[in-house]
């Protein structure tokens, strides 16, 4: 099965629970992921993700995030496809973070451009590339223009990351209409 179809269904951002002292819980987050495979989120129905940017991803350490998908990993256990988010403006730790996924276990990666930053098109491709070409692990482009200075993806540049090897699919919204309708049929049907 190749990638693209593994990337079926709703992609689940997981909660981080703490306890006090704002320290995870992943002994309840390990049991959340259990419930949520007993009641149907299975491979081809969705995908789970750890760390997301509703997960608390932009503000685990690197220990707690590698945590966190060991744990995802493990509770997953083979029955459903696992994400995981990657929110890095310095490229050289997002590739160390898509590594230590791919070492882990992790199916896909949610990557978004550099945050807070207006990156040109240049750059953001470069940031997409060391990633895909650091480790072997699915990708999924974010288009987030609200944490990037208004920047958005154009179909340029898209079909230039559809290119490379991991990118298998996108979440997408945009500001500019025209942009977002020409993203859907130019490459609904080459990813997911």
């Amino acid at each position: 099965m190749n990638r693209k179809d593994k990337l079926k269904g709703i992609v689940v951002s997981l909660p981080t629970p703490a306890k006090e002292k704002c320290e995870v819980d992943y002994q309840r987050f390990e049991e959340h992921v259990e419930w949520l495979i007993g009641e149907g989120l299975v491979e081809g129905k969705a995908v789970l993700m750890g760390a997301g940017g509703l997960g608390e991803g932009y503000f685990l350490t690197r220990e707690e995030h590698k945590k966190i998908m060991h744990t995802l990993v493990d509770a997953a256990n083979g029955k459903v496809p696992t994400m995981t988010g990657i929110f890095e403006s310095c490229t050289k730790e997002a590739v160390g973070r898509a590594k230590m996924a791919e070492d882990i276990g992790i199916d896909f990666l949610q990557i978004n451009p550099p945050h807070y930053l207006a990156p040109a098109d240049e750059e953001v491709y470069t940031h997409y590339k060391m990633i895909n070409d650091g480790s072997n692990v699915g990708i999924v482009v974010y288009n987030t223009p609200w944490c990037a200075m208004q920047y958005e993806i154009r179909p340029k540049l898209m079909e230039k990351l559809a290119e490379l090897g991991n990118v298998s699919g996108v979440k997408w919204t945009s500001f500019d209409p025209v942009n977002f309708v020409t993203m859907l049929k130019q490459f609904s049907k080459r990813l997911s």
